[in-house]
C-alpha cells in the first residue's frame, strides 16, 4: 500500500475536522476513530483517515499527519490539533474548520463577483446587436424620407454587415479583457492583507488558549495561525516574553496593532487582570474585527465591480452604436436637404 499522503479539498477536509470532533466527543481514541472512517467506506475522507492511522503507527505526529493533508491549511491545522492535544479542547478544531469555511466563501464571492459585471456587459453588447438593426430596418422601412436618393433597406442591411465583424471582434476582446481583469483585481484584493481579518484571527486564537498554555508560545501560534508576515512581526513580542519582559512599553508590539488589541496583551502578560476578562474582551474583539473586515470585503467584492460595470456597460453600448449606426447617419445626411 502506498504510503503516498492523500490530498483533500477544503470540503473534505473540514469534513474530516467535523469528524475528529465528534469522535473526540465521544470518547473514542484517535487511533479507534481513524479504524471507524477507514472501515466506514467514506471515500477520500475513510481513505485520509486510514493514511493518518498509518502514520500515526509509523510514529508521526497526529498533527503532523492531519496537516500533511492539505497543501493550502497547513499550518492552521496543524497547529489547531496540537492545542487540542495540550488543552483537551475540541474548539481549535472546529476553529480551524471554520477558518477554511470562510476563505472558501470569500473565493466563491469574489468568483460570483467577477460573473456579475460580465453578464451585464454581454447584455449590453446582445442589446445593441440585435435589437438596435431591427429599429433602424424598422425605422427605414417607415421610409420617413422621399428622397429619391434615401437608404433603402438592403443598403442598410449591407452597411450593418460591414460594420458588424469589426464590433463583434473589439466587443469580444473588451469583454474578455474586462472579465480577467475584474477576476484578478478582486483576487488580489481578497488575499490582499486585510487587518481587520487577521486581528479578528489573531484574537480568537488568543482567546482559545489563554490560560492553556505558555503565554509566549500562545502569542507565537495565534500569530502563526494568521500567516507567516503576521507572525514574523510578532517575533520579537515572543521573545521579550520569552525572555521575563511583562511591562507594555518593553514589549514592542507591531505597528498597526489595535490599541485594544495592544491593551488585552498587555493586561495578560503583565498579569493586570483576570484571564477570563481578557478572554472576554478577545472574543468581542474579534467579532468586532469580523465585522469591519465583512464590510471592507462587501466594498470590494460588491459596490466597487457594481459600478464598474455600469460605466463599462453604458460604454460598450454608446460604442456600438457609434461604430454601426455613424455610417448609416453619414448617410441620411448625403440625402437630407
Amino acid at each position: 500500500m502506498t504510503d503516498k499522503p492523500t490530498q483533500l479539498d477544503d470540503d473534505a477536509l473540514t469534513m474530516l475536522l467535523d469528524e475528529i470532533v465528534a469522535m473526540v466527543r465521544s470518547g473514542r481514541t484517535f487511533v479507534e476513530g481513524l479504524v471507524d472512517l477507514d472501515q466506514s467506506g467514506m471515500g477520500p475522507i475513510g481513505r485520509a483517515a486510514g493514511w493518518v492511522r498509518r502514520r500515526i503507527e509509523q510514529g508521526h505526529s497526529a498533527a503532523d499527519a492531519i496537516a500533511d493533508l492539505s497543501r493550502t491549511h497547513r499550518e492552521p491545522v496543524r497547529i489547531a490539533m496540537d492545542v487540542m492535544a495540550r488543552t483537551g479542547s475540541t474548539e481549535p478544531i472546529e476553529e480551524a474548520a471554520r477558518l477554511i469555511r470562510d476563505g472558501d466563501e470569500q473565493l466563491r464571492q469574489s468568483r460570483l463577483a467577477a460573473i456579475n459585471p460580465l453578464l451585464n456587459v454581454i447584455v449590453a453588447a446582445t442589446v445593441a446587436f440585435f435589437v438596435l438593426p431591427f429599429m433602424i430596418t424598422s425605422f427605414a422601412q417607415s421610409e420617413p424620407i422621399r428622397d429619391a436618393f434615401a437608404p433603402s433597406v438592403q443598403q442598410i442591411n449591407q452597411t450593418f454587415r460591414q460594420n458588424f465583424l469589426l464590433s463583434v471582434v473589439a466587443t469580444v476582446i473588451v469583454v474578455g479583457g474586462f472579465a480577467g481583469g475584474v477576476y484578478v483585481w478582486l483576487i488580489r484584493s481578497i488575499h490582499r492583507s486585510d487587518p481587520f481579518r487577521d486581528h479578528a484571527i489573531f484574537c480568537r486564537w488568543l482567546a482559545l488558549q489563554l490560560g492553556l498554555t505558555e503565554t509566549a508560545r500562545t502569542l507565537e501560534t495565534a500569530a502563526r495561525v494568521v500567516g507567516p508576515r503576521f507572525a514574523e512581526s510578532w517575533k520579537t513580542v515572543v521573545e521579550r516574553v520569552r525572555g521575563g519582559s511583562i511591562a507594555a512599553s518593553s514589549l514592542m508590539m507591531p505597528a498597526g496593532t489595535p490599541d485594544a488589541v495592544q491593551t488585552c496583551v498587555a493586561d495578560w502578560v503583565g498579569g493586570s487582570r483576570d484571564t477570563e476578562s481578557i478572554q472576554n474582551d478577545l472574543w468581542q474583539l474579534a467579532v468586532l474585527y469580523d465585522q469591519r473586515s465583512h464590510r471592507r470585503r462587501t466594498w470590494w467584492i460588491d459596490v466597487v465591480p457594481r459600478w464598474v460595470s455600469s460605466v463599462l456597460m453604458i460604454a460598450v453600448i454608446v460604442w456600438l452604436v457609434r461604430t454601426m449606426v455613424w455610417p448609416l447617419l453619414e448617410i441620411l445626411k448625403e440625402v437630407t436637404p
